[in-house]
């Protein structure tokens, strides 16, 4: 017992420069932290869209309707919690992602929230008259023409300072938006989205991939393991889900 008092000692007396990590490659499936959710206000969502949990990458789809009404989305939430500085990626490809017309629109994106309640900050791929970008902070921050197919969504916090980025097809990161935000505790969510705030959504069918989340923080926290040896594990740089 001696032994390892000195051990956890030790460990918090030397300095920590590496930060915690945490991969998520949908090989098997969503993985254990993470959780399909529908759009609670939307009482036919379960049933328009359809989740792809078997892997290698975490698929949305839904087929065109002839359904009036508000936003309705679907994707996956996490229980995982970052704090401090984070840089956060995810890949994505869009196999049916058509322009529809104001005001029904698509979009797939990828948003890091307060812990506890609070705004969301969101870096998007956006279809409405045209193929957008965009970053969305309580209201647009900002938005550029955005026509790839497949891309990474890229998040980074500094402090309370929020950046977005999208990468082009050159391999570059462009930053879109850059908002003082949150410094607290924060989660992720992965969401594909329509809109019809009047008529049908008879053209927007949908169809995303999302692969390949990475994310870096100053420290993560999961479900398992608990106490203790997540603390360590963080300041370490060893909390990591690995490719099966």
């Amino acid at each position: 017992m001696r032994v390892h008092t000195l051990l956890l000692l030790a460990l918090f007396c030397v300095p920590l420069a590496r930060a915690a990590s945490y991969v998520n490659t949908f090989d098997n499936g969503p993985g254990p932290y993470f959780t399909p959710y529908f759009s609670p206000n939307n009482v036919e969502a379960p049933a328009l869209w359809t989740l792809n949990t078997d892997g290698p990458t975490y698929r949305v789809s839904k087929g065109s309707d002839t359904l009036a009404g508000t936003q309705s989305y679907a994707g996956l939430s996490s229980e995982l919690q970052m704090s401090g500085n984070f840089d956060v990626s995810l890949d994505y490809r869009l196999f049916n992602f058509p322009t529809a017309g104001d005001p029904r629109f698509n979009g797939v994106g990828m948003n890091v929230y307060p812990i506890g309640g609070g705004t969301a900050f969101l870096i998007l791929r956006f279809a409405l008259n045209s193929q957008l970008g965009e970053v969305y902070y309580g209201g647009t921050q900002g938005v550029v023409p955005w026509d790839d197919v497949a891309g990474t969504f890229r998040i980074i916090r500094t402090g309370s300072t929020i950046t977005g980025y999208l990468k082009n097809p050159s391999g570059s990161f462009v930053t879109i938006a850059t908002v003082s935000g949150f410094s607290g505790p924060a989660g992720i969510d992965l969401d594909a989205y329509q809109s019809s705030n009047s008529g049908p959504r008879s053209t927007t069918a949908i169809d995303v991939e999302f692969d390949n989340l990475n994310v870096t923080a100053d420290a993560i926290q999961l479900p398992e393991p608990t106490g203790l040896s997540v603390i360590v594990l963080a300041a370490l740089g060893v909390l990591r889900r690995r490719r099966r």
